[in-house]
């Protein structure tokens, strides 16, 4: 929406006063924005297309997660420059003298060949390289943790629930390798914690995001819950359950409730859901514990703030003053050079113009990084 509104419509039309055009002005927007949604996921069939066409070669760059190889083989520049000559040919005024110069034309051809190559060919080739990523089962997505763990049901939440092959998530042992598969081509995305309702911001999250060339693409919200579950055992409160595993990072009034049904059985921690239910299950008296803006997006930056009174305060007088609310500010050591950076949440895409406006006034006091802008996630339902 903030590139019609900031970049197209400016380029094609011109502002006026007469406030009775907005009803046919409102109708011919939609118009324009459902033909750009077709136009840009029309190219899901033209990415299949020369799938098919070259099979070999678009296999090999998938299996190696190549985003950019696959962005370079979708590339047709001899295509894409004869957009110039469509608008031309096409954007002629019949009731105007043959085109002899830019006044002569409905619109400028070369404004719709610049907007084409600047905005409408990006966004396609951003969809066709997701759908093709997608093509060819193999591990696409690292997960940090194992199967069952809130990672992996926040993968399968995002990437398409019972339609993800498994072969598709790549296991993970830790936040870090995360992130070195994604950066080294072993995987296309990566899933990771970034906040716990119960102990804040991840920090080794936010770390690795500062020190990487990453970006942050999504946000998936779970509800977060806990069952007792037992094998061929019925869960009253005070039958003969003998040994309660939980993992390490369990609700503390979880471990209260099994304290209180149980309180003659072994509480035991594990590292996490899987393998509670693994043991559980062996030992019967047991029981187990830079996509597009949307209008409703956050944003993850870094800054990296001068050492010296009142640097902060000029920091967040910059978003204050730009009508930016901050959801998450918080301190990160830098270890390079002493120090401190800080990881900020907005409510905002970087592409907003008030968000542009404010990191550019940013770099008069401090350094701003970019680390990724995604849509705001429905909050789930608590039953």
């Amino acid at each position: 929406m903030s590139v019609y509104q900031e970049k197209i419509l400016p380029g094609l039309t011109t502002l006026a006063s007469d406030d009775t055009a907005y009803g046919s002005t409102a109708t011919a927007d939609i118009a324009v924005l459902q033909a750009l949604s077709k136009r840009i996921h029309f190219g899901k069939f033209i990415a299949e297309a020369k799938f098919q066409a070259e099979t070999e070669r678009y296999t090999k760059l998938i299996l190696a997660n190549d985003a950019d190889g696959i962005m370079d083989a979708l590339t047709n520049l001899a295509v894409e420059e004869r957009v110039k000559l469509k608008a031309s040919t096409y954007g002629q005024d019949p009731n105007a003298p043959a085109a002899a110069s830019d006044k002569d034309w409905k619109v400028n051809p070369q404004l719709i060949s610049d907007l084409y190559r600047d905005f409408v060919m990006p966004l396609t080739k951003e969809v066709q390289v997701q759908y093709l990523l997608q093509r060819v089962a193999h591990p696409s997505i690292a997960v940090a943790g194992v199967e069952g763990s809130f990672c992996w049901l926040a993968a399968q939440a995002h990437f398409g629930g019972e339609t993800l092959q498994k072969d598709q998530l790549l296991q993970a042992e830790s936040i870090s390798k995360v992130f070195y598969d994604v950066n080294a081509n072993r995987t296309a995305y990566g899933v990771v914690p970034i906040e716990d309702s119960r102990l804040g911001m991840i920090k080794e999250t936010q770390a690795q995001l500062m020190r990487s060339s990453l970006k942050v693409s999504a946000e998936i919200v779970l509800a977060r819950s806990f069952i007792f579950a037992a094998k061929d055992k019925q869960l009253d409160k005070g039958s003969d359950v003998t040994k309660v595993f939980c993992p390490t990072d369990t609700d503390a009034r979880l471990l209260a409730q099994a304290e209180q049904s149980w309180p003659s059985a072994q509480v035991i921690s594990v590292s996490n859901v899987s393998e509670a239910a693994s043991r559980a299950f062996s030992e019967a008296s047991t029981v187990a514990g830079y996509p597009a803006a949307t209008g409703k997006d956050k944003s993850c930056l870094s800054m990296e703030i001068k050492h010296e009174v009142g640097s902060l305060l000029s920091a967040l007088d910059v978003w204050k003053k730009h009508g930016i609310n901050l959801t998450c500010l918080e301190s990160i050591y830098r270890q390079e050079q002493g120090g401190y950076d800080f990881f900020v949440e907005i409510v905002g895409h970087f592409d907003d113009a008030n968000v542009r406006q404010a990191v550019e006034e940013l770099q008069s006091v401090c350094t701003v990084r970019h680390l990724g802008s995604f849509p705001i996630a429905k909050r789930p339902i608590q039953k």
